[in-house]
């Protein structure tokens, strides 16, 4: 398993835990990525790969969820 696929194993466990859906600054929060560092862009293309692929869904409030 490479480094990307454990971040999006660590996002859906992320979501499972909180099934209402977190937004992006939120999951970097939890995955322990700090905004100052990167401003949350290793975050995106990870929620937006998930989205692309069908395993999140991303609401009109920018609020990610379990597809």
């Amino acid at each position: 398993m490479n480094y990307f696929n454990k971040l999006q194993c660590n996002v859906l466990e992320i979501i499972k835990c909180n099934p209402k859906g977190l937004k992006q600054a939120q999951i970097a929060a939890k995955l322990g990525i700090p905004r100052e560092k990167d401003n949350n862009w290793i975050t995106y293309y990870v929620l937006t790969a998930m989205v692309r692929e069908g395993m999140l869904i991303k609401n009109d409030q920018k609020t990610f969820l379990l597809a």
